[in-house]
């Protein structure tokens, strides 16, 4: 892994290879997103630098490992900050796992957080034991472009808390977030494409040949 001043995972780059920072907060989740990456052709770099994740092509949040306070260590780094920065100059961010609840406003309706950084209105709440699985089937949003092609197949989620009701709807001349679904009872939102801000409850980097092809349309949508 490196950071700024260090050589990238790519040790070879070549031009028009889109460079990608993985956000560092003490997460290994972001050195294995970052090798899966660096196989879709990406130059990788794992930073918290502020400058470095401002001015790259993408910008992925990953998930926090078991026992971390996600708020808070997103907090520490300033990651709410990094990704209004980027969404004001039109710049991708893609989040995964487990930091895809922080995007809400709070951990539940009855529990609000400040730490929460309310891109999207609504809040995530804690999934109960029988709703758990490891491999979910997804119902992809019509026009998609992270998921194309890929409505047919199974991502790995590792999640105990999950966002039920979308709130967010079409707004003026802006168009309406394209939202997917997961194929379970009850339903909740396995990913969402809001313009530069893209996300995904399930993790990529787990989901085998699917994660990856995914991994491969969100970088070629930069």
């Amino acid at each position: 892994m490196s950071n700024l001043d260090d050589s990238p995972i790519r040790d070879e780059p070549i031009d028009d290879t889109p460079v990608i920072a993985v956000l560092d907060y003490s997460s290994k989740q972001a050195e294995s997103i970052a090798e899966t990456l660096a196989s879709a052709g990406a130059d990788v770099y794992v930073t918290s630098n502020w400058a470095m994740c401002i001015a790259a092509d993408g910008l992925i949040v990953p998930g926090a490992d078991s026992g971390i306070d996600i708020s808070s260590a997103l907090l520490s780094v300033r990651a709410a900050e990094m990704i209004d920065a980027r969404l004001l100059a039109n710049k991708s961010v893609l989040v995964v796992g487990n930091a895809f609840n922080a995007l809400f406003e709070s951990r539940n309706q009855d529990d609000p957080s400040a730490n929460y950084m309310n891109q999207w209105p609504g809040h995530s709440d804690e999934l109960d034991k029988h709703e758990l699985a490891d491999w979910i089937s997804v119902d992809v949003a019509q026009e998609t472009k992270l998921l194309s092609e890929l409505d047919h197949e199974k991502f790995s989620f590792d999640n105990s808390l999950a966002v039920f009701e979308w709130m967010l709807d079409e707004q003026g001349p802006l168009h309406a977030p394209r939202v997917s679904w997961t194929k379970t009872e009850p339903r909740y939102v396995a990913a969402v494409e809001n313009g530069p801000l893209v996300a995904t409850q399930f993790r990529p980097e787990l989901s085998n040949a699917a994660g990856l092809r995914l991994l491969k349309n969100w970088l070629a949508s930069l």
